[in-house]
């Protein structure tokens, strides 16, 4: 179940570039411990990347 939350929520984060930084916001919150952790690890590796291209 985690992995399969894990790769939709990859998923969606690389598709929706735009939207990432709506759904930035609440997933950045400390909603769920294990949850929150496991997206903050993934925001990490891809916010960096989305942001300089939506920035630049």
């Amino acid at each position: 179940m985690s992995d399969d939350t894990f790769a939709v929520t990859n998923l969606m984060y690389g598709r929706e570039a735009q939207s990432k930084t709506r759904i930035a916001s609440p997933a950045t919150i400390p909603k769920s411990g294990k949850r929150n952790r496991k997206n903050r690890s993934r925001m990490l590796y891809y916010n960096p990347n989305l942001n300089s291209g939506e920035l630049a």
